[in-house]
């Protein structure tokens, strides 16, 4: 049976790496969705097809995920 604990065998530097990028993917995220937020209670069109493309882009979906 394989040992599942953390043994030290994983590069802390890919690890942190990772994390980083973990991180910005969902701080963009986020920014992305308040943009998305603001332009539909705002009613900007115009905005709001932008973020949606943004976010869509962002998470690799697109109309025929949703």
């Amino acid at each position: 049976m394989t040992d599942l604990t953390l043994n030290g065998t994983f590069d802390d530097e890919e690890v942190e790496r990772i994390a980083k990028a973990t991180a910005h993917k969902v701080d963009r995220a986020t920014e992305i969705l308040v943009d998305l937020i603001m332009a539909a209670r705002e009613g900007d069109d115009e905005a709001f097809a932008k973020a949606k493309i943004e976010g869509e882009q962002l998470l690799g979906i697109g109309d025929d995920d949703a």
